[in-house]
């Protein structure tokens, strides 16, 4: 089972506090719905432009559940 989660302008854990008040989603919040939910693959969406480095999501994310990639458009699953 694949989970895709499209976190509306996702935060990473420094932002957590940010991420909170706009009711937004942290890539490792993600990874732990991913691992309740038993998913076999996690790929995370919507990434905000304030993150240069979007493999830092992947990296918190790694930190609760292994299989994690970044959406990128055209990319076949």
């Amino acid at each position: 089972m694949l989970m895709f989660y499209t976190m509306k302008l996702p935060f990473s854990i420094a932002h957590e506090d940010l991420a909170q008040k706009t009711k937004h989603s942290t890539a490792s919040q993600a990874a732990k719905i991913a691992k309740m939910a038993k998913v076999g693959k996690l790929i995370l969406g919507h990434f905000s432009s304030r993150y240069n480095d979007k493999s830092a999501f992947v990296d918190e994310a790694n930190e609760y559940f292994d299989a994690v990639e970044l959406a990128s458009d055209g990319k076949n699953i």
